[in-house]
């Protein structure tokens, strides 16, 4: 376990990942129906998160934000198959969960969460937008996961409200009342029927502001 583990994270960082992070596929028992990586993969046991920076810095523009975002994905769905494969090598079975679909970006929820499973191996916070919020990169990255019957381990979930007292994020929300800093199970939440796919709370977050790009 510890090896494979080891070789995965070696090779992923080497070939351009920022963070990578491990969680039990067990850390998904209350996930919304259809949510949980053993509803994509009998016999999961584990869940690999990879996430890249993304150069979107305060004061970038929704169109500029979106464009950096998707120039990510395709590197990133890359560095997933090829993790992939080295689990296929070692007689494993792995599942690649994209980044974002259209449909998913539509519902504000995806196959899995990746922001959850980043949050249970130790990558960051979620955030009073509901964003992931990473302590070297703020929100701006962008997520792939893996599910796989490989035991890769657990990591340390990550506890530390990164946003204090900082409410950048609600001000600049142009439509009221939709970050609100409302929390259930210990998670900020949205409201995702007013959300209007902004991008400010992205781009906005001081956190991590002067580490994106390359």
């Amino acid at each position: 376990m510890d090896d494979c583990r080891h070789r995965l994270e070696t090779y992923l960082l080497r070939e351009g990942a920022d963070l990578v992070g491990f969680t039990s596929a067990a850390d998904f028992a209350s996930a919304l129906d259809g949510s949980a990586p053993s509803d994509h993969l009998k016999d999961a046991r584990s869940v690999l998160t990879i996430a890249v920076r993304v150069d979107a810095p305060p004061g970038t523009k929704k169109k500029r934000a979106m464009a950096e975002w998707r120039g990510k994905v395709f590197p990133l769905c890359e560095l997933a198959f090829k993790a992939s494969r080295l689990l296929f090598d070692e007689s494993y079975h792995a599942l690649v969960v994209p980044p974002a679909t259209r449909s998913a970006y539509e519902a504000l929820q995806g196959e899995i969460s990746h922001k959850h499973a980043a949050v249970k191996s130790g990558l960051g916070c979620i955030g009073k937008s509901s964003l992931l919020v990473t302590p070297e990169f703020g929100p701006r990255v962008a997520l792939i996961s893996i599910i796989t019957d490989a035991d890769l381990g657990g990591g340390r979930e990550f506890r530390e409200d990164l946003c204090g007292d900082c409410d950048i994020c609600v001000q600049v929300c142009p439509v009221e009342d939709t970050v609100n800093e409302e929390e259930k199970d210990g998670y900020y939440m949205i409201r995702k029927e007013r959300c209007i796919k902004c991008y400010l709370c992205y781009t906005e977050c001081p956190i991590g502001a002067g580490n994106t790009g390359h």
